[in-house]
């Protein structure tokens, strides 16, 4: 599901499968689904279904099997809703900074950590970090050929820059 996520994020359909992603999140087993269920529902300007997914669930960075993609998803939510915690996150991911977010085995790509955190710097006002980290991801995208992370890069730096 978090494969479909990512293709349907990439093609602007989250809203397609949202309702999918909450039931299955709601599962006791894929509690891995639950941050991704949590931006699908920002994705698709669900605010409230956000804060109130996190109000039945929490907002827990479980340190798993999947720590290293779920620390990124949680935090493009906490860059957007300031839950879980900006500051925690932020310090978490950049030793990650020059990597790139992918899931698994690679099933799932989610760009360089530099886009999570320079939305995350955005968020805790360090304006000047956060340009610097769009700057990194934009650069990372382009060499790589990552047209729609490009794309979210250049225009957060742009919004930063503006």
């Amino acid at each position: 599901m978090i494969t479909i996520y990512t293709c349907r994020r990439g093609q602007g359909r989250v809203a397609e499968i949202l309702d999918e992603v909450v039931t299955l999140a709601a599962d006791p087993l894929l509690v891995p689904l639950r941050p991704i269920a949590v931006l699908a529902a920002l994705d698709c300007a669900d605010r409230d279904l956000a804060e109130a997914l996190i109000g039945r669930w929490g907002a827990d960075v479980r340190d798993d099997w999947a720590a290293d993609f779920l620390l990124a998803v949680w935090g493009f939510v906490a860059a957007r809703l300031g839950v879980p915690d900006p500051g925690e996150l932020y310090d978490r991911l950049l030793p990650y900074a020059d990597r790139l977010i992918t899931m698994g085995m690679g099933s799932a790509g989610w760009g360089s950590y530099h886009l999570v955190l320079a939305e995350l710097a955005q968020r805790l006002g360090r304006r000047e970090q956060a340009i610097e980290h769009a700057r990194q991801a934009a650069a990372t995208h382009r060499r790589l050929g990552l047209a729609y992370y490009e794309r979210r890069s250049v225009e957060l730096l742009a919004a930063l820059s503006g």
